[in-house]
């Protein structure tokens, strides 16, 4: 995968984000702030006893070095473009996406985040939800193939 598009895919691609995550309801661009930060909602579906869940984000972008990107999410209260909802505040610790250039066709990454996800939810979607991340994970990277 090419370095440039993977940075893109990561910073400014949510739509495509929330297209390849099966529980995202909305991820959303609230505001520009700078070419280096955006804040960002995501918002995940309700499903069946589970209310949806949302987090809202400053999401900065940083270049560590010509071949490494630092992509931070740090979550804030609120902020006025956020849409009304009942969906429940999770709170998101860190998120962190490091992006490496190998040569012009492979880039390494990866992705940290931890999450509390607040309220009450069975261990067994907690489980789907982990497989989850791993399958958003896979069609990621095929949607960074085709750009």
């Amino acid at each position: 995968m090419d370095f440039e598009k993977a940075t893109k895919f990561y910073f400014e691609n949510l739509d495509a984000q929330k297209h390849n995550r099966e529980m995202c309801d909305e991820y959303l661009k609230l505001e520009t702030i700078d070419q280096y930060a955006i804040v960002s909602l995501f918002k995940t579906k309700s499903k069946f006893v589970v209310s949806s869940r949302q987090n809202i984000c400053v999401q900065h972008i940083r270049r560590l070095s010509q071949d490494e990107i630092l992509i931070k999410r740090d979550q804030i209260d609120g902020h006025q473009k956020t849409p009304k909802s009942d969906a429940v505040e999770a709170d998101a610790k860190f998120g962190v996406i490091y992006l490496k250039r190998i040569n012009e066709d492979y880039t390494y990454f990866r992705i940290y985040q931890l999450v509390d996800p607040k309220g009450s939810i069975p261990v067994s979607f907690i489980n789907s939800m982990q497989e989850n991340q791993f399958d958003a994970i896979q069609k990621d990277i095929q949607s960074k193939q085709k750009m």
